[in-house]
């Protein structure tokens, strides 16, 4: 019954912190390419959007670093 108990609260605060934190997004679904990342879909109005990306847009770059895909 105490483990029960423990695993109850452990959820709730879990769940809690979760409700507190929010995970960055660019507004595209990013999806992996043949030699490529390439941007599936852009919210409208969202970030990606009001930048400029484009359905079937790549990544090149993050931050000035070049991307290389392993096989």
């Amino acid at each position: 019954m105490i483990l029960t108990v423990a695993a109850a609260i452990s959820a709730f605060i879990n769940f809690q912190q979760q409700s507190k934190f929010q995970l960055p997004d660019d507004g595209v679904t990013w999806v992996d390419a043949p030699g490529a990342v390439r941007a599936l879909h852009i919210v409208a109005n969202g970030p990606a959007d009001k930048v400029g990306i484009e359905s079937g847009d790549v990544v090149v770059k993050i931050a000035g670093a070049s991307i290389e895909k392993g096989e």
